[in-house]
C-alpha cells in the first residue's frame, strides 16, 4: 500500500492501523518481520514536493485485515488547528480497509458435545471465520440435514449458525457436522448430540447429624460419565405409622448442605430420596431410612466468625463481632448474651487472666440478629468476648473470641479504678444492713402483732382500749385541779401570817371556799 502526500515543507508521513497505539516505524517492524515500511520521494504537484510511504505485508494473514490510515504532518500543522486544516488544505490523512481472502476457520469456542432426551429441543451452535464470508450447512451421520421447520430449524446469520433439533426419536441423536465453505476452501467440525437419561443409580446417602427438629445427610454423587449430572434430590419423608401417600416432599440442591428441617422432637420418621437431572427423576430410590429426632434441649453453641487469628479493631473504643446462628435445640432462640471483659495477655492468645479493677460489660442481642457492635471499650486493651444462645430451656455452651482495640484516646480510657473496700468496710455495710432490717421487722411486729421493742417502749399508747384512756385523762385533770387549790390555800395562809396585827375589814370569800379532800389512792 502506497501513501503519497504533498506539502511545503515536505511532510513527514506515517502509517497507523486500527487497534494499534503506536504508528508503524520505517524499516522492518520489531513486532512483526513480515511488515516493512519504505520511504521515498514523490512527484511534484503544482510546484509542491510530495513524499511517498510504502507499506509491504508479506504472507498476508487473516489477522492483517482491518482499517489502515496514512497521515502526513509538517510545520503548518502546528500553526493551524484541526478545523482550519480541514477547511483550507486538502485532506492530510486517508483511511483504507484491507480485506484478506482466506479459507474458512471453524471456531472451537462453542461446545462439541450436547445432551438431549426424547421430545426435547436443543440448539447446536457453529461459528466460522473466512473471507468471503463462508456459507454454513449441517449434516447428520454423513447425510445433509433437511430444514423442514418441524424437527429442524436454522437460525442466525453466517458466519454464526444455530441448528435447532427436536429429538422426537433416537434417530435424531448422533454426530452432526458443521460445514463452512467459501471461494478459498472449506472446513468442518463434528458436534455430537447424545441421548440423556434420568439418573440410573440410587444415591449414596449417610446420616451425618441429628437435632430435635433437623437431620443432616452426606450424599456422595454416583459417577455416570455418559449422562447428565444430578442437579437436585427429591426427599420424601413421613411419620413411621403414616402412609407414603401422605408423605411430604423436600428438595436438596446438588452440592448441599443436605438438611431436612421442620421435624418434631422425639418423633420417628421414614425417609427416601431420588436423584434428579434435566432428563427427569431417577427410577432408583435410596434405601428406606428410619429416623428418631432428639429431645428438646438448650441451643447448640453459637460460633464467632473469625477473619484472622489475632484481630485488632480499627477503632479505639468499639469492635464489631459476628457469629453463626446455631441449631435452636427444638425451641426458638430468644436472644444471645454477650459478655466482654479486659484481660491481661503476654504471649498467650487465649489467656483468661482478667484485668483487675476494670468493669465487665454484658449485652443481650435479640434473635435473629447475628452481629453486635461492642462499645465503651478501652484503647489499646485486649478483650475476651463470650457468647451464649438462650431458648426456653436454658443457655447454650459458650464460645469465645479474643481481640485488641486500636491505640488512641477516648473518654473511656480516662476511667479511674474505684478503691477496693477492706474487710472492715464490708463488715460495717453488713451490720448496717442488718440493723435496718431489724428496725423494719420490729415496726411490722408492733403494728400487726402488738409486740416487739417499739411496742414495749410505747406501751401507754399501744394495745389499750378507749375506756382506759378516758379514765386516765380524768385522773390527770383532777390531779391538776387539786394541786392548784392547795397552792392558793398556802398563799392565803402566808398573807395572814404577815398581816396578823391588822384586823381585816372583810374576810376574803376565798377562805370560805371548802377544801376538797385529796382523792384516795383507790380512786
Amino acid at each position: 500500500m502506497n501513501c503519497t502526500i504533498s506539502g511545503e515543507p515536505i511532510p513527514t508521513v506515517v502509517w497507523w492501523k486500527n487497534g494499534r497505539t503506536q504508528p508503524f516505524v520505517e524499516g522492518v517492524q520489531p513486532d512483526d518481520s513480515r511488515i516493512t515500511i519504505f520511504k521515498e520521494g514523490g512527484p511534484i504537484y503544482n510546484n509542491v514536493k510530495s513524499s511517498i510511504l510504502r507499506m509491504q505485508i508479506r504472507n498476508a494473514r487473516s489477522g492483517d485485515r482491518g482499517f489502515y490510515r496514512c497521515e502526513g504532518k509538517n510545520e503548518a500543522n502546528d500553526l493551524l488547528n484541526e478545523q482550519q486544516l480541514q477547511q483550507i488544505w486538502p485532506p492530510y490523512r486517508r483511511d483504507a480497509e484491507l480485506l484478506v481472502s482466506f479459507k474458512p476457520l471453524v471456531s472451537f469456542e462453542y461446545p462439541g458435545d450436547y445432551y438431549s432426551w426424547l421430545d426435547n429441543t436443543v440448539n447446536l451452535t457453529c461459528f466460522a471465520e473466512g473471507w468471503p464470508t463462508p456459507d454454513i450447512t449441517w449434516w447428520l451421520n454423513g447425510a445433509p440435514v433437511i430444514i423442514d421447520n418441524i424437527y429442524y430449524r436454522k437460525f442466525g446469520l453466517d458466519p454464526l449458525s444455530f441448528l435447532q433439533v427436536k429429538t422426537a426419536s433416537p434417530a435424531f441423536f448422533g454426530v452432526y457436522q458443521c460445514l463452512a465453505k467459501n471461494s478459498e476452501g472449506e472446513a468442518f467440525r463434528n458436534i455430537e448430540l447424545r441421548q440423556a437419561y434420568p439418573p440410573r443409580h440410587e444415591p449414596n446417602v449417610k446420616e451425618a447429624q441429628r437435632t430435635p427438629t433437623t437431620v443432616m445427610y452426606d450424599i456422595i454423587p454416583t459417577e455416570d460419565p455418559n449422562n447428565l449430572p444430578v442437579i437436585y434430590y427429591n426427599v420424601l419423608y413421613k411419620l413411621t405409622n403414616a402412609n407414603w401417600q401422605d408423605a411430604q416432599l423436600y428438595v436438596f440442591s446438588q452440592g448441599g448442605p443436605y438438611i431436612l428441617d421442620g421435624l418434631w422432637p422425639e418423633t420417628y420418621y421414614k425417609v427416601v430420596m431420588r436423584a434428579v437431572n434435566l432428563a427427569g427423576e431417577s427410577e432408583y430410590p435410596s434405601r428406606e431410612m428410619e429416623l428418631l429426632t432428639e429431645r428438646v434441649r438448650e441451643p447448640y453453641t453459637p460460633t464467632f466468625i473469625k477473619y484472622e487469628e489475632n484481630p485488632v479493631s480499627q477503632y479505639s473504643d468499639r469492635y464489631l463481632v459476628r457469629w453463626k446462628e446455631p441449631g435452636s435445640g427444638g425451641r426458638q432462640i430468644n436472644h444471645y448474651q454477650l459478655t466482654y471483659q479486659p484481660i491481661v495477655c503476654n504471649d498467650d492468645v487465649t489467656c483468661d487472666q482478667f484485668e483487675p479493677g476494670l468493669p465487665t460489660m454484658s449485652v443481650l442481642v435479640m434473635a435473629p440478629a447475628a452481629s453486635e457492635m461492642l462499645r465503651m471499650l478501652f484503647s489499646g486493651q485486649r478483650y475476651r468476648v463470650e457468647i451464649k444462645a438462650r431458648n426456653s430451656v436454658d443457655y447454650s455452651a459458650p464460645d469465645y473470641l479474643y481481640f485488641t482495640t486500636k491505640e488512641g484516646n477516648n473518654p473511656i480510657s480516662n476511667y479511674v479504678v474505684p478503691p477496693k473496700l477492706g474487710s472492715g468496710g464490708i463488715a460495717g455495710i453488713i451490720i448496717l444492713g442488718m440493723f435496718i432490717l431489724f428496725i423494719v421487722v420490729d415496726l411490722l411486729c408492733c403494728v400487726l402483732f402488738n409486740c416487739g421493742v417499739f411496742f414495749f417502749c410505747c406501751a401507754k399508747d399501744c394495745g389499750r382500749n378507749d375506756k382506759e384512756k378516758s379514765i386516765e385523762m380524768e385522773d390527770v385533770k383532777e390531779s391538776r385541779e387539786i394541786s392548784q387549790d392547795e397552792g392558793e390555800i398556802n398563799l392565803a395562809a402566808d398573807l395572814r401570817e404577815r398581816h396578823s396585827d391588822v384586823e381585816p375589814d372583810v374576810i376574803p370569800d376565798r377562805e370560805k371556799t371548802p377544801i376538797r379532800a385529796k382523792p384516795s389512792a383507790s380512786k
